[in-house]
């Protein structure tokens, strides 16, 4: 047929018209047809529903023989609110469908016959399956189940066998349970014979309990299919399920029956590469089932009408399996990647439309507060997630002596004790890095709360936290997950490095779907895409830059411009652009032998890795002896203490070595520097240092006031100072208002090598008389100990007025484990 027969009130584009022309021809012949739309991210697959089921009500199906699913009450309200007030009843979630079912068999629910989330756990424990006060399961006495793992066979809220066996729509034999089991990675099932005997007479009973109106969310699915309750309703003549690569068997089934066998239209729409709830019991493979149903004809929906086109250039590189092309008139779009330390620039009072996203919780959370606490309104996505940090704070807070003042400690013991149940899974490393991002959030919150630190403020805080609301007007924060049909004009990916996320012993189709949020997370924004970070799937490329023209120089001897040791190089610089000296050889060679030891004990992150060097490096290499072993039992976990101890001395070792044979050298050099200083006549109004020096262990580097290096090796013994000396310092600056610079030549020439502290250079704090001027300042007017608050913003003005690298040394020693790990994260910016 033509499109004359229906015509919409706007333009569509040429693939939605072939869509509905193949519905509109089915309609017209009243035959059956199933039809698979492989929508990609932002085709305007919502218009493309709208229109299909406008056009099937044109050509005579009346609308109470329309149905359209979707997922969510809001995405049901958005639709509802596109088609009009008279199409209300034709769209429903699958659940509400199914509920409307299992209503016309058993009668209308009252408002007293509330969904009991906890109908099944209730049920194992009234026939004694399950563990309840005082009593132990007979699950867990007979070691069908291990102790602690009860929550894989049945729980309220989290993917349980229970739950599987239904979804999937499995009777509970023992291949099945054996079969779900090894699929979603249950923990703890070892006889599976009697696990399925138990699931057995739960499900049975579970039938019997919905009889007198006690069901929850997944019988409202399972329910109709296995009573067949379709057979008592009249079929639709059109069915519209949207997001049908997330549908789980029970709910692909449920579709299937619900349409006409004769005259039937089923119109599937999806993208296989967003299927991403396999984790809570949706079909992984959802999509190629659709596809393979008897006389299936797929369609495409794959011009991108969201993005800019570099975005889809990225996805194509990345993923060129998906088909997905960027609308010729979009705008180009942007990809910028910024440091962390450069977020707060794109997140502010006046930001509106945008968008943070990330792979776990835990950073939303703390970015959240932040935010707040500077004013700026902001809130995380998904109340059903604050819902789950809340009950994990309530299984906290039951554990025996628990104190809401000690919860920092709490969480750290219930950590261990979940960690080792976990030992031995093969999924340990997901289970892991779930748990952590969980707790790190619950920190994060508890920490924000303020004085009143209780499980009732903690609940109202987290309430207020999260919402479900859509509103422009504030900056939203979403897990990959909740992202999934957002946009924004602006997008923020922050810790991009986990995406895609990886685990050790991770499934086939586990790994699919992280891939397949990392393409959600990229196809989100209109305009501007924000990597926050470094990652391995994006380096933002070069720009031309041309050299920045030298100021006027100072006048300088020609045998110094002439000089042999000229090179022309620049100082070699690490990942913040800092300029670096290099480590020894020595110490070279350690850091590879601890890299070498945590690869080989269980760490496989490289990042991870450097992390524990740069700590090894700045918080022991620079205490004493008796310092070293308290800071590693804070520091290390048991497993790692005792080598860490040993790399941690070995580093003392070497250092202590180099400083000895570099002190007399910079003696010497002091001498140089006071004795040309005092043969000028100069004062310390007459000159303001802006050069460079370092020392390495091979060579001596001096760059000028004007950026030029020169190299001379330690070999050839001590530079002419002398002819330096103009190069390093500019001559008659004006008199400043505040605190001199460093007291001697010697402690403003050493503000070298920025990322290395002070003693690794022999330089003590008298030399440079760093003490009084460098340590956070407290007051000493009484005997009392600062607080940690105040030692924190000791250090935050320390660090704003004379840079992390110079106090971190200081700082350090007055520092608690919680400023020393922000100072690590300034640093890590700097």
């Amino acid at each position: 047929m033509t499109m004359t027969q229906f015509k919409p009130d706007i333009e569509l584009s040429p693939l939605q018209e072939a869509i509905i022309k193949n519905v509109c021809q089915a309609i017209k012949e009243k035959r059956p047809a199933t039809i698979a739309v492989g929508a990609v991210a932002g085709s305007g697959k919502s218009t493309a529903t709208k229109y299909i089921a406008l056009a099937a009500n044109s050509l005579g199906v009346p609308i109470n023989e329309i149905k359209i699913t979707v997922f969510g009450k809001k995405n049901s309200l958005l639709l509802k609110k596109k088609l009009g007030k008279q199409w209300e009843r034709s769209i429903c979630t699958l659940n509400s469908l199914g509920f409307s079912l299992i209503e016309n068999k058993l009668g209308r629910w009252s408002k007293s016959d509330k969904i009991d989330e906890y109908k099944y756990v209730k049920i194992g424990r009234e026939l004694g399956y399950l563990s309840s006060k005082g009593k132990i399961g007979s699950l867990i006495e007979s070691r069908a189940i291990e102790k602690g793992k009860e929550s894989s066979f049945c729980d309220a809220k989290a993917p349980n066998l229970i739950t599987l066996l239904r979804c999937t729509l499995s009777e509970p034999t023992v291949e099945k349970v054996s079969e779900i089991s090894r699929h979603f990675q249950l923990e703890g099932i070892n006889d599976y014979k009697i696990v399925a005997k138990a699931a057995e007479e739960i499900l049975h009973t579970g039938k019997e309990w919905t009889l007198e109106k006690k069901i929850d969310y997944t019988d409202q699915i399972w329910l109709p299919c296995v009573w067949e309750l379709y057979d008592n309703v009249s079929p639709f003549r059109v069915i519209i399920v949207d997001e049908a690569q997330d549908l789980n068997t029970a709910q692909r089934e449920m579709t299937i029956k619900l349409c006409n066998p004769d005259t039937g239209i089923k119109v599937y729409v999806g993208d296989e590469r967003q299927s991403i709830m396999g984790f809570s019991g949706a079909d992984a493979k959802s999509w190629q089932a659709i596809v393979n149903l008897k006389d299936v004809v797929e369609m495409p929906l794959s011009v991108c009408y969201r993005c800019g086109k570099k975005h889809i250039e990225l996805v194509n590189q990345l993923y060129p399996e998906i088909p997905i092309t960027a609308y010729e008139k979009n705008h180009d779009g942007e990809i910028i990647q910024i440091k962390e330390s450069d977020l707060d620039k794109y997140l502010t009072k006046e930001s509106r439309n945008i968008m943070v996203i990330a792979r776990r919780t835990s950073p939303l959370v703390s970015l959240c507060i932040k935010l707040l606490s500077k004013g700026i309104p902001a809130q995380v996505k998904g109340k059903n997630v604050g819902d789950s940090l809340v009950r994990e704070a309530e299984a906290i807070a039951l554990r025996p002596g628990f104190q809401w003042n000690h919860f920092p400690h709490w969480v750290e013991q219930y950590r261990i004790s979940k960690l080792t149940q976990y030992k031995g899974l093969d999924n340990y490393e997901q289970l892991k890095e779930t748990l952590d991002d969980k707790l790190e959030a619950l920190l994060a919150i508890y920490e924000a709360i303020g004085v009143n630190k209780t499980l009732e403020s903690f609940k109202i805080y987290t309430e207020d936290l999260f919402s479900d609301t859509d509103e422009e007007s504030v900056i939203y924060l979403s897990s990959c997950h909740s992202s999934k049909g957002l946009e924004r004009e602006d997008t923020v990916i922050v810790e991009p490095d986990k995406l895609p996320f990886s685990w050790k012993n991770i499934l086939p189709w586990q790994e699919e779907q992280e891939e397949n949020l990392h393409y959600v997370a990229m196809t989100r924004a209109k305009k501007r895409l924000i990597i926050v970070g470094e990652c391995d799937w994006y380096k933002a490329p070069k720009k031309d830059t041309k050299p920045e023209k030298e100021p006027e120089a100072i006048a300088v001897s020609p045998s110094l411009l002439e000089n042999e040791h000229w090179t022309g190089e620049v100082f070699e610089k690490d990942d913040d652009d800092d300029e670096k000296s290099p480590p020894s050889l020595a110490q070279r060679e350690l850091e590879q032998e601890i890299r070498n030891y945590f690869k080989n004990n269980g760490l496989k992150e490289p990042k991870l890795t450097e992390a524990y060097i740069k700590i090894i490096n700045i918080t022991l290499g620079t205490m004493g002896r008796n310092e070293i072993d308290e800071r590693v039992n804070r520091f290390f976990s048991p497993k790692h203490r005792e080598a860490v101890k040993q790399f941690a001395h070995r580093l003392c070792d070497i250092q202590e070595k180099e400083i000895e044979t570099e002190s007399v050298e910079l003696q010497r050099i002091e001498a140089h520097l006071e004795a040309q200083r005092q043969k000028l006549g100069m004062r310390d109004e007459d000159y303001e240092y802006d050069g460079e020096v370092q020392i390495t262990p091979d060579e001596i580097l001096v760059k000028s006031y004007n950026g030029k290096i020169y190299n001379y090796p330690r070999s050839a013994g001590i530079p002419d100072w002398a002819s330096l000396f103009p190069i390093l310092y500019y001559p008659g600056c004006e008199p400043q208002n505040q605190e001199p610079n460093p007291s001697s030549l010697l402690s403003a020439y050493y503000r070298i090598a920025p990322d290395r502290d002070s003693a690794y250079y022999g330089i003590t704090p008298e030399d440079l008389n760093l003490s009084a001027r460098l340590s956070p300042p407290v007051d000493e007017s009484d005997d009392e100990e600062p607080s940690d608050e105040e030692l924190k913003e000791a250090v935050r003005k320390a660090i704003a007025r004379f840079g992390p690298k110079n106090v971190i040394i200081e700082a350090i020693q007055q520092a608690t484990v919680s400023e020393i790990q922000e100072i690590m994260a300034i640093l890590d910016d700097w």
